[in-house]
Order: structure tokens, then sequence, then C-alpha cells
């Protein structure tokens, strides 16, 4: 989809590319930044009711790594996914009569017990991602955003502005302006009533995509090719996509923007990335072993790029010290276990907080010495 209209990135529609419709993705923002040249600035024309959270974090990450400067335009709504989008705007202007919406991420899941509690678990993790980059933006806490996002709440101009969530106000767009992208709002909680009706009777519904073919328009002069990138700029444009996506996929995608401007290349980025999914793996199954285990942890590892295999060995520390000792030394107060049958592989760090735990249980029970005849 053709986003650059007019020397501006135009994004009207739906947020992403599904079977219901035809969306834009963070593939045409590439393409279209990648046209217009790095450093140039660029306006950025929102009207969207949102779409998939996940595209529209990789298109806030690509607009936020630009080295022009974004100015954001909320003509009508900027919803959802689409608010998402808004945020990466060194400036976030909103028309007269234009409406903001912030909400938590949605999904649909099917299968066992487990699998809805893995969606709980995934949801939870792009929420928290996505209110990082709100409160980066509005300068409040992650937790006052999720407060937002819970109630599903819907700004008008002013108080976008008045949150932290836009920057200023302008006068009326003008009559050609459109007041709201054609969006099914019915699907959604709490839209203004105004909103619902207007979709309901222009019949803006979530349906499959028109098979018949179009007419063939008339197509008058052929106009002028755009200039096409220059190379370095198409490597620079599909590395910062990449980050994008790898970082989305990680659910770190408030620090895309940073991994790009930063310089890193994409190799590091998937081994961040890589470390920080298995990371949080390790501290939730080390949670499930044992509630005390602070699953929250990880993210401060993350933080500090521990490596993995010293996380796993703090991991086993932790659970070998919480664990009860008549249960890790598995003998008798005073004993020694008997050491491991030959051919078992005990790793140092395994080793190690079991030699701990046998320690604990000699030091709680001390061996009465036998009295002399």
């Amino acid at each position: 989809m053709n986003v650059l209209i007019d020397g501006e990135i135009v994004l009207h529609g739906v947020v992403g590319d599904d079977f219901w419709s035809d969306g834009f993705v963070a593939r045409d923002v590439i393409d279209a930044l990648a046209r217009l040249g790095r450093a140039a600035d660029v306006t950025v024309r929102i009207n969207s009711g949102g779409g998939i959270a996940t595209e529209g974090a990789a298109i806030y990450s690509v607009l936020k790594a630009h080295g022009g400067k974004v100015s954001v335009v909320v003509e009508g709504i900027a919803a959802s996914a689409a608010s998402i989008i808004a945020m990466a705007g060194e400036t976030v202007t909103m028309t007269t009569g234009a409406i903001m919406m912030i909400h938590e991420p949605s999904g649909i899941t099917l299968g066992t017990s487990a699998d809805h509690e893995k969606s709980v678990e995934m949801l939870e993790a792009v929420a928290d991602s996505l209110a990082d980059i709100y409160a980066e933006k509005t300068g409040r806490s992650r937790e006052e955003c999720r407060a937002d996002m819970r109630e599903e709440l819907w700004l008008t101009a002013d108080e976008a502005v008045e949150k932290g969530y836009a920057d200023a106000t302008e006068g009326d767009a003008g009559e050609d302006a459109p007041p709201v992208a054609a969006f099914d709002y019915r699907i959604y909680q709490h839209a203004p009533e105004r909103i619902v009706a207007l979709a309901d009777a222009r019949g803006w519904t979530r349906r499959p995509r028109a098979t018949a073919p179009a007419p063939t328009p008339d197509p008058g002069p052929t106009p002028s090719p755009a200039p096409a990138p220059a190379v370095a700029d198409v490597d620079q444009v599909a590395r910062a996509a990449e980050i994008a996506r790898l970082c989305a996929d990680a659910n770190m995608a408030a620090a895309a923007a940073d991994f790009i401007t930063g310089g890193a290349t994409v190799d590091e980025v998937r081994e961040r990335t890589s470390s920080a999914v298995e990371i949080r793996q390790a501290f939730a199954l080390a949670h499930g072993q044992n509630p005390a285990i602070d699953p929250g942890r990880a993210e401060f590892h993350i933080a500090a790029r521990t490596p993995v295999e010293r996380v796993r060995t703090e991991i086993i520390n932790t659970l070998a010290d919480l664990q009860s000792p008549e249960i890790l030394g598995g003998h008798q107060a005073g004993e020694t276990p008997p050491a491991p049958k030959a051919g078992n592989y005990v790793s140092p760090a395994v080793a190690a907080a079991f030699q701990r735990a046998i320690d604990k249980v000699n030091a709680r029970f001390p061996k009465e010495k036998d009295e002399p005849s």
C-alpha cells in the first residue's frame, strides 16, 4: 500500500493487513521513508481505528528511528494500535474534533487451559510494552498508563493534550477532512455513541474483501516515477524493520528505537532478544516450582545484560536456598549422602547448591559425639 502522498505519510485505515481489509503495515512506512530520505523531516497524518498491536509497535519503532523530525497530526481518530503509532511524533497535534483512544491489547485463544494461560502471559507482556511507549511520551509511569488502558480511555483533542498523549490542538481541518476512519467501532466496549451510530449507519463492518475486479480507470498521463532510494537507505530501513520485528516478537518493542539509533546490528539485537526470551522463560519455570521466585527479576537481568548461564546459576542457587534442607539433604543429620553414580554428570552449579544444602543440614542437626564408655 502506498502511504506517501504529496510528501507526507498518510496512515488512513486499518493497522495491519489481514483477511478482512487492506491496511497499512510497517513495510509501507519503511518504503515511504526510504523515498523521502533518511534525514528528511516528515509529517505523518493518522486517521485509523486501530488494528494489530504488534504492527503498530513496529511502525512506531521505525518512525522513532527516522533521522529527521517526525510530526504527527491526528485527523479524525487514532485508536488502539494507531494511538501507539502517534506516540512516535516529536510533536503530536490533534485537529479539532479528533479523538484518541488507548486500551488493553486483546486476542482470541483456542485450546487447552495451558494455551489460555500462555495467551494471558503474552497479552500482559504486550500490554506492558505498549504502556512503556505511552509512558515515554507522556512522562507518566507505566502503572498510570496501564490504568488508562484498562479503562479504555477515549480522549478529546484537549483531553489528549492535558494527559500528555498529544502536544497541541489546531483549528478545524476543513470540511473535506474525514471525521473518523471507516472502522467497525461496535467492537469496542466503550466507544462514544455517536461513533458507534455512525459505523452502524454507514455499514462499517469487518467483512471479507471483495473478489470482483474493480473497473479500470482512465490512466491519464503517466506520472514521473519516484526516484529510487539510495542503496544505503534501503539497507538501513531493512535493518530497522528487522530490528523492530525482533523486538516486537520478544515483547521489547519499547527498546527497538534505542537499538536502531544506537547502531546495533541485527545479529546483536537477535542475540539480545533471544537472551531476553530465555531469561523470562527460566524465571517463569522457577516461579512455577517455587512462588517465592519473583519472575519480575527477569527484567533486571535483561536490562543488565546478564549472561543466560549466570542467570540460571542464580536461579538454581536461589531455589536451593529456599528449599527445605531436610528435603534437599535426603539423608540423616550429620551423615554424608552417597556420591552420584559413575557416569552421571552433575554441573558445578548443581553440585555447589547440593553441597550448601548438606552444610545447612549438618549445621542445623550436628551429629552428637559418642559418650566414652
